[in-house]
């Protein structure tokens, strides 16, 4: 058995001015655990345990555990902040099979963050097993690693990686009961410890009040319903569109349709039986692809949300908004088409909200009701226009200053 104890994080900073909402996740043997979001703290302190059963096979000294330290995103995909590889040799190498590390961070160059993650690892091997070697000159309490080869994070990683999930065709107005969702890793333990102190930054990232009512960790019914209503400037010649979404383990789709600017009006139900504190920092994610495509799928553009975000709106739901669609992997190459929908997520007792229709959105400003994932930005355009002469305009009464009406132009550029 091999335990691992992510106790806390130091100086975690985002490339820009926001705060961190940073969580750690540890993969061992291709097993992933994940710890819980630390929100607004550059210096957060998880202090939760994890376990991995070995099956019987002793751990080999060349044997690692990848940490990477992620900053929560509610709208868009989560950035990478730093890594690290811990070796787990030195753990064997003690007579307690236990150690404890600090592990400075690195970027995707594989250059120092300036951050640094404390864990402690221990092993449990099975009744009988001898040492695979014997223990030289003890460790220092709290060693810190050598210099390693990591291997990159290019920050694309997907929290539902591991979901395995296969599209189908939705039925509008589905009414079946909830199933229990998928299940995750095992429940994390608390550990004592002692914190570093916080250093509180002169910016909040969000507008959330400081204090908010504890999450019911009780599992109960929740309805998830995303209504697809209708694309605009979605990129590509002769595309035959189609969106994707999942949520909550579960992924389903829209009918193809055809051109850049389609007409789906279609609603996907997502029955979920789950507590709210494990469900509200699910993600949902809206995807347009191509099925035309020779690559499987071909991607357009894509749009997230926290399922805890739609539920602290008003009514639990965003109507009628349009979503700017963005390339996952290049925030940097602006938007990818708009989607407008409709996102409600529904709890025991709540009332599905009235949307209707305004004759004038026919003629909305797209920006004036968008919704825009973190670090997509909007880039303005710049129209020039040039008049080179103009005939027969009329003179005025003075005959000093000719009026423009009644002429006509000539060339306009």
């Amino acid at each position: 058995m091999l335990r691992v104890f992510i106790l806390y994080a130091e100086n975690v900073h985002t490339p820009d001015t926001d705060i961190s909402d940073a969580y750690c996740s540890a993969v061992f043997a291709g097993v992933k655990k994940r710890t819980k979001v630390i929100k607004n703290n550059v210096n957060p302190v998880w202090n939760e345990g994890f376990e991995w059963d070995l099956k019987g096979t002793p751990l080999d000294q060349s044997s690692e555990l990848h940490v990477v330290v992620k900053d929560h995103e509610t709208m868009g995909r989560n950035r990478f902040l730093g890594e690290a590889k811990v070796p787990l040799r030195e753990v064997l190498a003690t007579p307690s099979l236990s150690a404890s590390f600090n592990a400075p961070l690195l970027d995707t160059k594989q250059q120092p963050t300036g951050a640094s993650l404390v864990l402690q690892v221990s092993y449990t091997p099975l009744p009988g097993a001898v040492p695979l070697f014997p223990p030289p000159v003890p460790l220092e309490p709290s060693p810190t690693l050598p210099d390693l080869d990591m291997v990159a994070d290019t920050g694309g990683e997907e929290d539902t990686e591991d979901q395995g999930l296969t599209g189908d065709e939705a039925e509008p107005f589905l009414d079946q009961s909830g199933t229990p969702g998928p299940g995750g890793p095992t429940t994390p333990r608390k550990l004592p410890s002692h914190p570093p102190p916080y250093h509180p930054g002169s910016k909040r990232k969000r507008s959330a009040p400081p204090s908010r009512k504890p999450l019911s960790d009780k599992q109960q019914d929740f309805q998830i319903r995303v209504q697809v209503i209708e694309g605009r400037q979605l990129p590509g010649v002769n595309i035959r569109p189609v969106v994707k979404v999942t949520a909550a383990g579960q992924t389903k789709r829209t009918r193809i349709h055809k051109g850049n600017s389609p007409l789906f009006n279609e609603t996907l139900f997502f029955n979920v039986f789950d507590s709210p504190l494990e469900l509200f920092d699910e993600p949902i994610f809206i995807t347009v692809v191509d099925s035309l495509s020779l690559r499987t799928d071909a991607l357009i553009g894509e749009f997230r949300m926290d399922v805890g975000t739609i539920y602290r709106e008003p009514r639990h739901a965003y109507l009628r908004k349009w979503l700017l669609l963005s390339d996952p992997d290049d925030f940097s190459a602006g938007a990818r088409g708009y989607l407008k929908a409709s996102l409600c997520v529904l709890g025991p007792g709540d009332e599905a909200p009235l949307e209707r229709k305004d004759p004038s959105e026919d003629k909305e400003d797209i920006e004036g009701n968008l919704l825009r994932p973190t670090g997509v930005a909007l880039r303005g355009a710049h129209f020039c226009l040039k008049v080179f002469r103009a005939e027969d305009l009329p003179q005025s009464e003075c005959g000093a200053t000719p009026s423009p009406m009644g002429g006509r132009l000539l060339q306009l550029l």
